[in-house]
């Protein structure tokens, strides 16, 4: 059962990406079950941050190391997908959350009409490992371009549903099981 999507909407300013990796870690532990048990979801509709409020939400967290591993490589992937957003993309930024018990989903919007490339930096080379990173550490990812005409499945396979309409792109990714 796919729990109620949590929602950040961030400035394109590099401070956000601090912001956005925060959050995600409130909002995961606040919202998704761990992976043993279903605990149900929080019985509304969709939850809208904005980044004067991550601060906001709390809730206990998962415990032992295979969820610290999780939370550390949703964080990882949250700030380099949040980063290409406003280095490379346009206008406010748009980070959704939602899970399942067997896996998370991150949807990073934003309005820029640049696809991300999978570079394959040198390990000197300072920058372009970000989408590297999500391709090598996310369970699936992809990217869903949006030209805002309503015929290119804007609530589709990213899962970003109030955040697909208009143009630009959405960069999602997953962490989890497809049992």
């Amino acid at each position: 059962m796919r729990q109620p999507v949590m929602q950040l909407v961030l400035p394109p300013q590099l401070s956000s990406v601090p912001t956005a990796r925060h959050w995600v870690r409130q909002a995961y532990q606040r919202c998704c079950p761990p992976h043993t048990e279903d605990t149900g979801g929080t019985g509304g509709a969709e939850d809208t941050e904005t980044a004067g409020g991550a601060g906001t939400i709390g809730g206990a967290g998962t415990t032992g190391d295979a969820g610290t591993s999780e939370i550390t490589v949703l964080e990882l992937l949250t700030t380099e997908a949040v980063a290409n957003a406003v280095l490379h993309g346009a206008g406010q930024v748009i980070v959704q959350l939602s899970c399942t018990e067997q896996v998370v989903r991150v949807a990073v919007s934003d309005a820029g009409a640049n696809l991300p490339v999978v570079r394959r930096a040198g390990p000197r080379v300072i920058g372009g490992h970000g989408v590297a990173l999500i391709e090598t550490l996310a369970t699936r990812w992809g990217v869903h371009p949006r030209t805002g005409t309503g015929e290119d499945g804007a609530t589709g396979e990213d899962g970003a549903t109030g955040a697909s309409t208009g143009t630009g792109k959405t960069v999602w990714f997953e962490l989890g099981t497809h049992a």
